[in-house]
């Protein structure tokens, strides 16, 4: 009898000592993670966002405290596919780090896979929505551009005129987006300029330099 009670209170004193080394692990686990700045967590997010999607382009706009969770960071991203794409698709993402590790709590659409932009994306936020907005006008000498040297083989790059300039011969007003094609099948570079509004004011063309 008395061997059975011995071995009941070691039982009993390993099940407490295993709890009470399971709480010392939590303890340093959450002081562990306490100490992560923004910085960091900016650092992280983005190294696994990138390990992800490889392929994508991945903006880091903003890291603040959370609201929620003691310790840890909002952190909004921009993620953008097909960056180079005649119709590029974007998405914000928001992660709350290290509490949620790296799934999002929150996911927001800019641009669709079919170009399609959301209502309340501003143009004047992002070259990929001037892309993608260019595509959505169906502007005739774009459509054919693109149709004539293939969709995938067809890049597109956007830059916004703040001040009047020029390209070649072609003056360009100010507060104007330029978005230029260009492709391998084609010896020509296609310009075409768009205001504020989102319509298409003027396109040219100009022959590659070598």
């Amino acid at each position: 009898m008395d061997l059975f009670i011995k071995v009941g209170i070691a039982a009993l004193a390993i099940i407490v000592i295993a709890g009470i080394a399971f709480g010392i692990l939590l303890f340093i686990h959450h002081s562990a993670r306490a100490v992560v700045t923004a910085s960091e967590a900016e650092n992280i997010t983005h190294s696994d966002l990138a390990r992800l999607y490889p392929m994508a382009k991945i903006y880091m706009l903003n890291v603040s405290k959370s609201n929620t969770t003691a310790d840890s960071w909002n952190i909004v991203v921009n993620i953008v596919y097909n960056a180079t794409s005649v119709c590029p698709q974007m998405d914000l993402e928001y992660f709350d780090y290290p509490a949620t590790e790296f799934i999002p709590y929150n996911e927001v659409p800019e641009i669709g896979p079919d170009c399609e932009v959301v209502s309340n994306t501003e143009l004047s936020n992002s070259k990929y929505v001037a892309i993608a907005k260019a595509y959505g006008t169906g502007n005739a000498t774009i459509i054919d551009y693109i149709n004539a040297n293939g969709f995938n083989s067809t890049e597109a790059y956007a830059k916004f005129y703040p001040n009047s300039s020029s390209i070649g011969n072609y003056a360009i007003p100010n507060n104007t987006w330029v978005i230029n094609y260009s492709s391998t099948n084609s010896h020509a570079i296609l310009y075409a300029e768009m205001n504020s509004s989102a319509r298409i004011t003027s396109v040219f063309s100009l022959n590659k330099t070598a």
